[in-house]
């Protein structure tokens, strides 16, 4: 997908591929989840990238000043939009309509399975519904979870990811823990740099 230079804009080059980015605040991102070797794919949808397990993201050679977000890179992503971030509960109000329409700001403007017409992507960050994989099964929520991992682990040692969640009442971003296991989850990944 990524194999030579988006012809307009920015770019960040990761191993052999090319990813489009964008300026938010002060801060540039990916616009497409990182699509290299390492991790499961889902061969309908490329656009989803590669799910890696949280282990082995540090293999994952980055330029410098490139890195995996932080929660507190995600919480700045979500105040640029003027979402107001409740810290104590980590979460984004999703009842909350205004709320609702600016997350609609950083959400692709397809591959959402809630037609409410919120998602327009005017962050250009892009943020796709591809879930997670794992080895023993067929979860649900393509469609209406974008999980992202985090760089960080909560005090229990589980790593954290940024989700931004739509059904059919509410629409709203945190933070959430997966546990390792036998079989641990594999996710996307995004990286960012201070500009």
């Amino acid at each position: 997908m990524y194999t030579t230079p988006p012809t307009s804009g920015t770019h960040v080059k990761i191993g052999s591929l090319y990813y489009p980015t964008v300026t938010i605040g002060d801060q540039e991102w990916m616009s497409v989840n990182y699509a290299g070797p390492g991790g499961m794919t889902n061969g309908s949808k490329p656009h989803y990238g590669t799910f890696m397990k949280f282990a082995d993201l540090p293999s994952i050679q980055v330029p410098t000043g490139w890195r995996i977000p932080t929660k507190q890179d995600y919480i700045k992503l979500i105040k640029s939009q003027g979402i107001a971030f409740d810290p104590y509960l980590e979460s984004t109000d999703g009842e909350d309509l205004q709320s609702k329409r600016l997350l609609g700001q950083l959400m692709a403007t397809t591959g959402w399975l809630k037609q409410d017409g919120y998602a327009n992507n005017k962050s250009g960050f892009n943020a796709v519904p591809g879930n997670l994989l794992v080895l023993d099964g067929n979860p649900h929520g393509e469609g209406s979870n974008c999980l992202l991992w985090t760089s960080e682990k909560d005090e229990r040692d589980n790593p954290v990811a940024f989700k931004l969640i739509q059904l059919p009442s509410d629409t709203y971003a945190r933070f959430g823990t997966y546990q390792v296991g036998y079989f641990p989850p594999h996710l996307p990944v995004r990286f960012v740099k201070d500009k």
